[in-house]
Order: structure tokens, then sequence, then C-alpha cells
């Protein structure tokens, strides 16, 4: 990891330090922040567009992420999530 320390700020007296910049606040950039900040790391996050933005491809969350989303003390279903449950399909033979 880079040991140099970033800043920036609206004036002199209100100079701020990050350690990481990450640019895109998608999923992936989210998670990293989250997860930089939980061992120190000061982290300054850019996003382009407002929040919330809806996407398919954002609004679905595998079981297999569960656990590391608990690591990071983020629970999807405090926020409406729906647990997904496996779904056992049998064939049958017809005669």
């Amino acid at each position: 990891m880079n040991t140099h320390t970033h800043s920036i700020s609206n004036s002199k007296e209100n100079l701020v330090a990050f350690d990481v910049l990450i640019i895109g606040g998608g999923l992936a950039g989210l998670c990293n922040a989250i997860h930089l900040s939980k061992f120190g790391t000061k982290v300054l996050l850019i996003e382009k567009n407002e929040y919330p933005k809806h996407k398919v491809c954002g609004e679905y969350i595998s079981n297999e992420v569960l656990p590391y989303l608990q690591y990071l003390e983020i629970d999807p279903f405090r926020f409406g999530a729906v647990k997904l449950i496996p779904f056992n399909f049998q064939q049958q033979q017809i005669n």
C-alpha cells in the first residue's frame, strides 16, 4: 500500500488528510471503502451519481456474500431484503 497521505480542503483552515482515494461508489467501491475504514484507513470515496441508485444487478445479494456483509456490520435484511431459500426441483417421470 502506498504510504503517502493525500489531502483535500476547501480552505487552508479545513485541511483533511486521506490515506486512500476511491473513485466510484458502486458495490465494489463501497465495500472497499467500508473494509479499509475498519482497519483505521482514512478513505475518501467519490461517486458522480446520487444515491439511492437502483440497478437490477445491484439489487440482488447472493447468499455467498452474506458472511462478508456481516463482517462489515451491514445487515441487508434491516433494509427490506428478502432471504432466498434453495429451490429443489425433482424431475418426475410421466407414464
